[in-house]
């Protein structure tokens, strides 16, 4: 895992605030220490789709994230690359999905 920390009992309408959250960047949240720990950078985080399109589609909430991130060491491989990704996340009463 990227990210191993112990929560401790955390309702999952709290954990689902944090990955839901607007800026994903902001100082403190979940997401931004997720990103900082992996050794993310230049990120550029879409808004959460909305409309006809996908987001009429898929239950929860789906965006894009663009970044580079580092390359684990190899003969002639970059020491990081450009990653672009699509996220989502979903709620129900018993389960929280996130999804990249």
């Amino acid at each position: 895992p990227l990210v191993d920390d112990t929560l401790g009992v955390v309702p999952l309408e709290v954990l689902f605030a944090a990955f839901a959250a607007d800026d994903w960047q902001a100082p403190g949240e979940l997401m931004a220490k997720l990103f900082r720990e992996s050794g993310a950078s230049d990120l550029e985080v879409g808004p959460w789709a909305s409309g006809d399109g996908v987001a009429a589609r898929v239950k929860g909430r789906v965006r894009s994230l663009e970044m580079r991130v580092p390359v684990p060491p190899a003969p002639m491989c970059p020491r990081e690359t450009r990653c672009a990704t699509t996220w989502h996340i979903s709620l129900s009463a018993e389960k929280l999905l996130l999804e990249s």
